[in-house]
């Protein structure tokens, strides 16, 4: 069974690459993968990416205080949360589960305590194929004989420097477009992945039948939830975009309204899955009305 372990910054990193290591020792069947070791040499990263992203059964999204607003975690977890059959949760570190907000406060919190990763590994035992799962002893006693080894890799995480030296500050619209061009990344590499990833992100491929740009749909997008300065940015974005038109405020709430076009089915309906993936990225509540 795949495990898909995600990460971003050097302690997460740690972090991953423990239980990565760690996991196969507690149970034999699991297979789990990271970016970071697991890409072979000479592999196409956003494809393989890709793939393991749709095969996953269980999502581990390693945090720590740094990372919680990191747009490749962002992304990763809302690629594994549209996929129904897996089971997506986080390991904290630092942190406790009042320190998690949306869109990461969906997933299950798993403290890296021993308590917790024995719940941890309990629950992805369960989500083996029957008949190959541990029986409950043997699994509690190959955590035990085990738990040590990666307790010294978790007391080994580097602390957080007091002072670090931090890069320039990004704005929001950067962000924004970081989230965006990571989308597109996986996107470019559908001719070599299934199409259940696809609808996983929020995409439908439909067949080549082309338009003059007739509209496609239309997003109805609710920012009351969302801070002034990432609603500008997002709302600048979306503005920006090629496939987007008559974006409108409803009112004076923050309520928006826009239209989604292209010069061909294929290229509205990817337009719609970028658009979707990335406002749920961000964690924003929308509909879609069909104006085909």
């Amino acid at each position: 069974m795949k495990i898909f372990i995600s990460w971003s910054g050097a302690r997460s990193k740690h972090i991953a690459t423990a239980l990565r290591d760690w996991l196969p020792s507690v149970i034999q069947s699991v297979s789990p993968f990271i970016s970071s070791q697991d890409i072979l040499k000479g592999a196409r990263g956003n494809v393989q990416i890709a793939k393991e992203l749709e095969t996953a059964a269980v999502g581990i999204i390693c945090l720590t205080p740094e990372n919680l607003n990191a747009p490749w975690i962002l992304f990763e977890a809302g690629a594994l949360s549209k996929l129904s059959s897996a089971y997506v949760c986080t390991y904290l570190h630092e942190l406790e589960p009042s320190d998690i907000s949306q869109p990461l406060g969906q997933f299950q919190h798993t403290n890296s305590t021993r308590e917790d990763t024995l719940s941890l590994v309990q629950t992805i035992n369960n989500e083996l194929p029957d008949g190959t799962g541990l029986e409950p002893e043997r699994l509690r006693d190959a955590f035990e004989i085990w738990w040590k080894k990666l307790e010294v890799q978790i007391k080994a995480v580097p602390s957080k420097p007091d002072e670090e030296v931090s890069p320039p500050e990004r704005t929001e619209e950067d962000k924004i477009d970081e989230m965006l061009q990571m989308i597109r990344k996986l996107s470019d590499a559908k001719v070599n992945r299934p199409a259940t990833l696809a609808s996983a992100l929020g995409m439908s491929i439909e067949h080549d039948e082309m338009t003059s740009t007739k509209p496609y749909c239309q997003f109805e997008v609710d920012l009351t939830k969302v801070s002034k300065t990432k609603r500008l940015a997002l709302m600048n974005r979306l503005k920006k975009h090629p496939n987007v038109f008559d974006v409108r405020r409803v009112n004076e709430a923050d309520f928006y309204i826009f239209e989604v076009a292209g010069h061909s089915m294929p290229e509205s309906a990817t337009a719609v899955g970028e658009i979707k993936a990335l406002l749920q990225t961000v964690g924003v509540w929308y509909k879609i009305h069909d104006l085909r």
